[in-house]
């Protein structure tokens, strides 16, 4: 995912800043030696959804998404948390997230990962279950952000989305991978089978033909 360096409005559609808006803000945190986790949000096949459900479809994904994420501040991020996008009319989401110093603050960000994770699958399944036929995706990666007087802030808070969204891309080609060695275990033990499914003519309810049917386990 690409990290747009130039200055950018709140995105019009999530309505939320880019990263670096925010930068001047995480500047005074790292500058007080205060440690903070980055979450990257990566929904599934957002191109995939807009070509195929149109735009409208989309922006309405990026929406709940956005909508989905800020409900959680207050509950699994703390009220002065941020909530940003990569670029403005862009579809990843970052969260930097205050930690409590100490050797639990890895342990303590890989939980937020999952509860975000968890929700907004949840929350997304709920909302376009009925619209979108195929079950989204959701990956959410994670960094430490640590302050370091050697390094410039803008450094290190791209060195840290670097590295998150590396956590989310192995999580889905973990995934990925997986499905297509279930897919070869079920050619493998040849667990499909053929059905037929008659068609009808509907004015004299004559049978004129069949449908072939491959259903897998």
């Amino acid at each position: 995912a690409a990290i747009d360096d130039a200055l950018g409005a709140p995105n019009a559609v999530t309505e939320l800043p880019t990263v670096p808006v925010i930068i001047d803000a995480l500047r005074d945190r790292l500058l007080d030696n205060r440690d903070m986790g980055v979450l990257y949000i990566d929904v599934e096949q957002y191109s995939h959804i807009e070509e195929t459900y149109g735009w409208e479809v989309f922006d309405s994904l990026l929406q709940h998404t956005a909508r989905t994420l800020r409900r959680m501040i207050g509950t699994v991020f703390a009220t002065e948390d941020f909530i940003a996008v990569n670029r403005t009319g862009g579809s990843d989401f970052y969260v930097f997230a205050t930690l409590e110093g100490g050797e639990e603050a890895m342990t303590r960000l890989q939980r937020k990962a999952r509860q975000v994770e968890e929700s907004l699958r949840g929350s997304l399944d709920e909302a376009f279950g009925n619209r979108i036929h195929k079950r989204i995706g959701v990956f959410v990666g994670h960094a430490l952000l640590r302050p370091s007087p050697q390094m410039r802030v803008e450094r290190l808070v791209y060195r840290a989305l670097r590295q998150a969204i590396a956590v989310a891309t192995t999580k889905e080609e973990e995934r990925q991978s997986t499905l297509r060695e279930t897919f070869k275990e079920i050619l493998r033990k040849r667990r499909v089978r053929t059905v037929y499914q008659a068609i009808f003519h509907l004015e004299t309810m004559e049978v004129f033909g069949h449908e072939a049917l491959t259903r897998g386990p």
